[in-house]
């Protein structure tokens, strides 16, 4: 962790901030000079770490700096709904006033930068980019739980496997974590997979044999390959326009 003191939010750069809020890669360096500017912190944490937990209110806005993110609600049954995947470029925490009814935990082993909402109040104020990219953010996070919202409503389970690769495809290249045109990492496990699509762990290893059967993807040491995007779109009904703000 790195802590600093902030500097007046008239002399912040805010050139790394809206980097990070896109995605884009920058040494760890230069992230945390930015975090000590805004009096945040540049934490690292390890795979299923509680990054917010329910019922307790964040003090800071959270930037995913590398790593993948989940939010989850959970039951006393054990059973577990992921409502959402954050990769880097994503953030959480950013409403001060509402307590959240959900929980965020890490994926995989994350970076994370740590804003105060206080002090990102003051950046805001003064950096319309910022207040613009915020709310670029938020548009596409409501975006993505619509249509996450549609899937399980109304689509069968091998569409619903069919759209979140698709989405995930097109998430992972745009912020330049794809293995290639064609594959990305995929850090779910089975289990994982079963609690973002609401379908069985059993349910959803048929689902990924058939879509191999047809040739439509390739599974192979966690990466996912789409070996024919037409159809795999087709197949969801995929239109990713809901990912452009």
């Amino acid at each position: 962790m790195v802590d600093g003191s902030p500097e007046s939010a008239s002399g912040f750069d805010p050139t790394a901030l809206l980097g990070a809020l896109s995605g884009i890669a920058a040494p760890e360096a230069t992230t945390e000079v930015m975090a000590a500017e805004l009096g945040g912190s540049f934490d690292r944490i390890e795979a299923g770490a509680a990054i917010i937990r329910a019922g307790e209110r964040s003090q800071s806005l959270i930037i995913v700096i590398a790593g993948w993110a989940f939010r989850h609600k959970d039951f006393s049954d054990s059973r577990r709904q992921i409502l959402a995947l954050l990769l880097p470029g994503d953030c959480c925490g950013r409403d001060a006033s509402r307590t959240p009814d959900h929980s965020v935990s890490a994926l995989t082993a994350v970076t994370l930068v740590k804003i105060p909402h206080s002090r990102l109040a003051e950046v805001v104020a003064r950096h319309a980019e910022i207040a613009a990219a915020l709310a670029q953010a938020a548009v596409v996070e409501a975006a993505i739980l619509r249509a996450w919202v549609a899937n399980l409503g109304q689509r069968q389970a091998r569409e619903r496997m069919a759209h979140l690769f698709c989405e995930l495809g097109l998430r992972t290249r745009t912020r330049g974590l794809a293995a290639d045109g064609n594959s990305f990492r995929l850090p779910l496990t089975q289990q994982d997979l079963a609690s973002v699509l609401g379908l069985t762990s059993v349910h959803v290893n048929r689902v990924l044999q058939r879509l191999r059967a047809e040739g439509l993807i390739g599974l192979r040491g966690g990466v996912v390959t789409v070996n024919d995007h037409d159809r795999l779109c087709a197949l969801a009904g995929f239109d990713p326009a809901y990912l452009t703000p």
